[in-house]
């Protein structure tokens, strides 16, 4: 039994990732870079994958698109009348730390009809993206880019011991290396694209926490 895997947003997160990861390229001198990369994925995701392009408000972001709902084995009469899922990137990292606009960016990331979240297998801590190879790369490049405010999460509830919290920070391994040129180009450097990929590679990018608050017994009185 447990929780996802599912995307958690919360951009409060950040401070301790980058401590923990030790994150030292400029954020948004880094995501300015990566306008072109997301742009790119935008144009992979309406030319293959039914997404169209949203003209409305567009000077704000990099880019706004939206695609139909799929459809549901649950609720298939439900699809039609469904209102299309949206996906839209700023072209500011402050926008995403606006207060007034921070339920907007966790009602879109944490959609899992848009990022579909897996693991290997039930005993495996590593968690990733299932979703189409465009949806991956924007997850995954906003992952590196701003380490904390998208994480993979995991919950685990085991019997008589707790409930066990499994969460990632950065991509795969194996996705870094695929993508180390446009990394090296986006964090401004090779040390720093070579920093990320120890990380991604070590335990550090995986922090595990357990919960055992219903199974703590009160000291017995007298």
């Amino acid at each position: 039994m447990g929780r996802g895997p599912f995307v958690l947003f919360d951009p409060e997160n950040n401070k301790h990732w980058a401590m923990r990861l030790r994150v030292a390229h400029e954020l948004q001198a880094s995501y300015t870079r990566a306008h072109a990369f997301f742009k790119k994925r935008c144009e992979e995701l309406i030319t293959n994958y039914a997404w169209r392009s949203i003209d409305w408000g567009r000077k704000h972001h990099i880019f706004r698109i939206a695609t139909k709902t799929p459809p549901s084995p649950r609720y298939p009469s439900h699809t039609a009348s469904s209102p299309d899922l949206t996906l839209q990137l700023p072209k500011t990292l402050a926008q995403f730390l606006k207060l007034s606009h921070r339920e907007k960016w966790r009602r879109m990331f944490e959609d899992r009809r848009i990022f579909q979240t897996k693991r290997l297998n039930q005993w495996s801590h590593d968690l990733f993206i299932d979703s189409c190879p465009p949806l991956a790369d924007i997850m995954y490049m906003l992952q590196v880019l701003v380490p904390g405010m998208l994480l993979l999460v995991r919950v685990d509830h085991i019997p008589t011991v707790g409930d066990q919290k499994i969460t990632r920070a950065l991509p795969p391994e194996e996705w870094t290396l695929e993508h180390a040129e446009e990394l090296e180009y986006i964090l401004g450097s090779r040390p720093q694209f070579e920093h990320v990929l120890r990380q991604a590679g070590r335990t550090m990018a995986i922090e595990i926490t357990w919960d055992r608050s219903e199974y703590c017994e009160d000291a017995p009185f007298g």
